[in-house]
């Protein structure tokens, strides 16, 4: 068959399911071109390929129905199908080359840990790579071992999908073990591996990832330069919903600041602003967690931004709080509830309502104890031994 000439194929460059794509042999184009995606210049065989990376589906099926290689159209149209339908039978229902049953079997979750490709290393790299994106939310270990596996035996030109699987593990790591500034450099190794090639959504997501990082050690201008950078791939129009994940992040990363000059102070107002265009997206209806996160980030913000009316910006905060505190109480979340009673305490006192304070905090900390957070227990008694010095202070003692 003619898709089996060319090595390495076209296995793990485009998401799932059209991550089995493949590609007929021909004369007259140099599969560096279709593995980089630079797809300008690209024979006829191949424009179906670029149409299914447009989003052009219509389009890609007129052009599959021109190859010549009918296995490969077969199988080709088979892919597209079940992208519509998400029906498994329609994968099972192909029949053909033995390595294209296996690699739609890679597509089911009931069959991915059982197909064994060892005739190419291509898709035996690529069959690693499924397993380990199987395993990632089970058992991280042995997605790592996985993509490792697959790292071990990458030896073909296909920078794309190499960068996938570093990227995969780097989430992986990031995710279990904390931020690292080894993490940093992997992240810039795989943007390298990157560099000409035409697939913004993966630098996108590498770029949110090292605004993570750099957040994390504190380093706010190279945080908010990579969650720019993100911004500039996932727009409120083409991904909302990173859109606003990006913004949440770049605004907590802006309110860390301490507001200690006017250039500060301008910082700060920038976080809110990122966390009020969060919201534009996280809705209580649609995304209720992320409405949870982003509206008691935001809540926060309101205590501490430097403002010629606080009190304002205070009781809007607690308004705010209330609403946050009746979600996690309806979910369940004790931790979440009790951090959220012990954020309302300290504004209760800040606005001088101390009685309503002390109920609050006393009762977040009685949440922190029973959870054995003690830490966070720690921080509700230094309020309260605050409010304890104000009343002290009121009563002439």
């Amino acid at each position: 068959m003619s898709w089996e000439k060319i090595f390495p194929q076209t296995v793990g460059i485009l998401p799932l399911p059209f991550s089995v794509i493949l590609v007929p042999y021909t004369n007259t184009g140099n599969p560096k071109e279709i593995l980089e995606l630079n797809l300008s210049n690209i024979p006829s065989e191949w424009r179906f390929f670029k149409e299914i990376y447009l989003g052009n589906f219509d389009k890609a099926k007129e052009e599959i129905n021109s190859l010549e290689d009918g296995e490969l159209k077969d199988y080709t149209i088979t892919v597209l199908k079940f992208s519509q339908s998400n029906d498994f039978s329609v994968l099972k229902n192909f029949k053909g080359h033995r390595l294209l049953e296996k690699l739609l079997a890679l597509l089911n979750p009931e069959e991915v840990m059982n197909v064994e490709i060892t005739e190419r290393e291509d898709f035996y790299v690529f069959s690693e790579f499924i397993k380990a994106k199987f395993l990632q939310n089970k058992n991280t270990s042995d997605a790592i071992a996985h993509l490792d596996n697959a790292l071990r035996y990458f030896s073909f030109e296909s920078p794309i999908f190499k960068a996938q699987i570093l990227l995969s593990k780097a989430n992986i790591i990031f995710n279990e073990k904390g931020a690292s500034y080894h993490l940093i450099q992997l992240y810039l190794e795989i943007l390298e591996l990157l560099k000409h090639v035409n697939i913004p959504e993966l630098k996108g997501e590498i770029f949110y990832q090292l605004g993570n990082l750099y957040s994390t050690f504190g380093d706010i201008h190279e945080a908010v330069k990579y969650y720019g950078k993100a911004l500039e791939v996932f727009t409120k129009e083409n991904n909302p919903y990173m859109y606003a994940l990006i913004n949440n992040n770049m605004g907590l990363a802006y309110l860390s600041i301490q507001a200690t000059d006017i250039e500060s102070q301008v910082k700060l107002a920038l976080g809110v602003q990122c966390l009020k265009k969060a919201l534009e997206v996280f809705k209580k209806e649609e995304f209720p967690e992320e409405w949870a996160s982003a509206t008691l980030n935001y809540a926060n913000a309101l205590v501490y931004l430097p403002t010629s009316n606080p009190t304002k910006n205070l009781i809007r905060a607690l308004e705010l709080y209330k609403e946050v505190l009746a979600y996690r109480e309806k979910t369940g979340n004790m931790e979440g509830y009790a951090r959220v009673l012990a954020n309302m305490g300290n504004v209760l006192a800040h606005l001088g309502r101390l009685k309503e304070a002390k109920e609050s905090l006393k009762k977040a900390r009685e949440i922190f104890i029973s959870l054995k957070l003690f830490e966070e227990a720690a921080g509700v008694d230094e309020i309260l031994k605050e409010i304890q010095s104000v009343e002290a202070a009121k009563n002439g003692k």
